[in-house]
């Protein structure tokens, strides 16, 4: 039996140990805190007890703002959160999301990610063999995120591998591994300061078509995105942008914030 979310967690729990120390050894204060994402991820957490509305781990800029999570900053550099729309829906069971800033250098900054969301599966219709069993469909992905701002310029980059792994949970062997599917995501973006408060970045990269499952297509998509960041207000980075998928002739439109 495939046991890829047990695997996940053990991954994370081990990089997060072993990294956790490293990097507290390793920190200065970082020149990438304020990076723009526009298809990556910013590696950098919240100040500590802040919100956030934005993409989780297991999303994409493709995924619709309404399915966004509700971040919440509970150490300086350990983000939890969790996709409230989700809630509304009758097979919705759970779903949460983390981040962990691990590494926070004077220029780079590195942080992993894991999500994991779980629906109960209606079994009409199914063969007898699952017919009395509880089925549910588990969602999980694991995040890797890096931000540089090199010394000797103004440009800030951002980078980002994700990969996303689905299958029935509570079935039989055969059945678990017939179910199971896994896709993989990776972007890039350079961002520039336009003004002092304004980040103007473009980015590229290869997302699945609507971020909430690995069975979807995966496409390769680019466009831009601008902040007006505004410390110490109520919304205090909202983020504007245009996504533009050739292989569907897809325009995207973006939004997130943080709330401080």
């Amino acid at each position: 039996m495939i046991k890829t979310q047990s695997i996940q967690l053990q991954l994370v729990y081990i990089f997060l140990l072993f990294f956790s120390s490293f990097s507290i050894a390793n920190e200065t204060t970082p020149t990438t805190v304020n990076f723009t994402p526009h298809i990556s991820f910013n590696a950098t957490t919240r100040p500590q007890w802040s919100l956030s509305l934005g993409r989780s781990a297991g999303a994409n800029l493709n995924t619709n703002f309404l399915l966004s999570a509700l971040t919440f900053s509970v150490l300086d550099r350990l983000e939890v959160g969790t996709v409230v729309a989700f809630y509304g829906q009758s097979s919705h069971k759970y779903n949460w999301n983390v981040k962990y800033n691990f590494y926070r250098g004077d220029e780079v900054q590195w942080a992993i990610g894991y999500s994991h969301v779980r629906f109960k599966v209606d079994n009409v219709g199914l063969s007898p063999s699952l017919q009395n069993k509880d089925l549910e469909f588990g969602i999980s992905s694991i995040l890797i995120a890096t931000n540089y701002k090199p010394s000797f310029v103004g440009l800030k980059l951002g980078v980002f591998y994700n990969t996303i792994t689905q299958k029935l949970e509570n079935a039989d062997a055969l059945t678990e591994i017939y179910s199971y599917e896994a896709k993989h995501e990776f972007g890039i973006d350079i961002s520039h300061p336009y003004k002092k408060n304004i980040d103007i970045t473009i980015g590229a990269g290869w997302l699945r078509d609507s971020g909430l499952s690995a069975n979807e297509e995966v496409n390769f998509g680019f466009g831009p995105s601008v902040r007006y960041y505004r410390p110490k207000k109520l919304f205090s980075s909202p983020t504007v942008g245009l996504h533009y998928t050739p292989d569907t002739n897809k325009f995207q439109y973006l939004f997130s914030t943080s709330i401080y």
